[in-house]
């Protein structure tokens, strides 16, 4: 008897196997290669050392591990920035304090901000068109500087940012979640060099912080003329920003 030109079939069981198996086998590649690479906590972190210049696996390996070991790999980097804007900060408000703005400092009555912030309102407009609490009185008055800096990126149909604006804050409460007395702050009367240095140095965020005595009277900082509302701070007069010390522990 000749051989048979039938090729033999393997049974339908084995021939749906190999693809049974090729996508078991897919998937469990898959689900290790996600499970065994970096958590996302573990690239946040790996994220925040390479934003600091740090790109040797030897380091970045280090960060991946805890927000400590970041601290430490990030350290070096992080002291040579925070002495590089001390040393700046420290210089401009030098060359500023030469050509100040300045006044009759026996003019200005000593006040608590917390005073001034529950007579104006602290950062909240008023409609009432006869407020005239303290209105024109001049004060001093200690605090810290912050300048508000508006998101560039929001360009929706709805903008939320304003210009540039600037505060003046008490201190930090220890209650958690508490903020600080807050009053509206108008440098406008000050000379360019010392605009220029409040806008570059006096941001929440940073290395810097502007702590200062402020000389200036109570007075309407903006309003807003369709809605009759004033929000109403202190105008300064003079302003005197301190310098920092570069061996303080970092704020």
């Amino acid at each position: 008897m000749g051989t048979s030109n039938f090729k033999t079939f393997p049974p339908l069981w084995q021939r749906h196997l190999s693809p049974i198996v090729f996508s078991i086998l897919l998937a469990g590649g898959l689900l290790y290669w996600f499970t065994s690479g970096p958590s996302q906590e573990e690239r946040q972190r790996e994220s925040v050392c390479k934003n600091w210049g740090y790109e040797d696996e030897k380091s970045l390996a280090r960060c991946r591990k805890s927000q400590s070991d970041v601290d430490a790999v990030i350290a070096p980097n992080f002291r040579r920035a925070r002495l590089k804007s001390i040393g700046d900060f420290n210089r401009e408000l030098s060359g500023w304090s030469q050509n100040r703005t300045t006044t009759n400092e026996a003019d200005y009555a000593p006040a608590e901000l917390k005073e001034i912030a529950m007579a104006v309102g602290g950062v909240f407009g008023s409609s009432r068109k006869n407020e005239t609490a303290l209105e024109g009185q001049k004060f001093k008055i200690a605090g810290r500087i912050v300048t508000q800096t508006p998101d560039q990126s929001d360009h929706g149909p709805f903008k939320t940012w304003e210009p540039q604006s600037y505060e003046l804050w008490g201190p930090m409460p220890k209650a958690k979640n508490v903020m600080p007395e807050i009053v509206r702050l108008d440098i406008e009367s000050l000379n360019r060099d010392g605009r220029q240095f409040i806008q570059n140095h006096c941001e929440i965020v940073g290395f810097t912080r502007c702590d200062a005595v402020i000389y200036g009277h109570v007075g309407t900082v903006t309003e807003e003329k369709v809605l009759h509302i004033r929000y109403r701070g202190i105008i300064a007069d003079e302003i005197q920003i301190s310098p920092l010390n570069p061996n303080a522990p970092a704020p």
